[in-house]
């Protein structure tokens, strides 16, 4: 008996017992900084911070935590724009006046994050690395389920490869055989399968009549590529 029991304190011990540093979600955020995008055009800017404080107020649990990044040129060595945890309001957890006091904090932190001062460079936003953000959800989902909202017209234009091209030609593929094809080009089958993602595409003041034409063919593409990758996914307007 005696032994067992040593046994069993010795795998508790090697373990860890049944703790795991894993949080049961992770939050991630990928902004679209490339000077392509209408990201940063005042409607969308408080429509985005909208959409953030939702997920901060209503889907986000104590302890969870939300990671910001940019997408640009360089998005695949792209670090945070902007990190927290959820934490614990002080005094009781039902104190209105803590919760909204936490979450005044956390707006004005997000915003200044974001929309602050970034030492992104016009050269690095030259470019729309949008492939990248599918490697940074596969790191996250190899730990814990996750959560992701990406904002972004979505049009990959990275060095020979610009979507935008590709679905304007006269002898465009199907955006579901491109898909395919990708998933295939990166690995990525089956490997988000604990990722929920959100895509919300920001609106242009004027619009762009060939963006409006292939817009179509650009949500089909992502769509049918995250899925393929086994994540659930959502387009939508921001």
């Amino acid at each position: 008996m005696k032994r067992t029991l040593a046994k069993l304190l010795i795998m508790l011990i090697l373990t860890g017992g049944c703790k795991t540093d894993a949080p049961p979600r992770i939050f991630l955020c990928f902004i679209d900084y490339s000077l392509s995008a209408s990201t940063f055009e005042e409607k969308n800017q408080e429509r985005l911070l909208d959409r953030i404080n939702r997920i901060w107020s209503k889907d986000m649990k104590i302890t969870e935590p939300l990671l910001v990044y940019p997408i640009h040129l360089l998005t695949e060595t792209a670090s945070t724009l902007f990190r927290c945890i959820k934490p614990v309001p002080p005094g009781d957890l039902t104190a209105q006046a803590a919760i909204a006091e936490s979450l005044d904090q956390f707006q004005r932190e997000v915003s200044e994050g974001i929309f602050g001062k970034t030492n992104i460079s016009n050269e690095v936003r030259r470019g729309t690395n949008l492939y990248a953000v599918l490697r940074k959800i596969e790191r996250e989902c190899n730990k814990s389920k996750t959560r992701v909202l990406i904002v972004s017209d979505m049009i990959h234009e990275f060095e020979d490869e610009q979507l935008n091209v590709i679905f304007s030609a006269e002898n465009s593929p199907s955006p579901r055989d491109l898909a395919n094809k990708k998933c295939q080009e990166l690995g990525m089958f089956g490997k988000l399968v604990n990722a929920e993602v959100s895509i919300l595409i920001p609106g242009t003041a004027d619009g762009d009549i060939n963006d409006e034409l292939i817009r179509p063919h650009i949500i089909t593409f992502w769509e049918e590529l995250f899925t393929l990758a086994g994540a659930s996914v959502q387009v939508e307007d921001l």
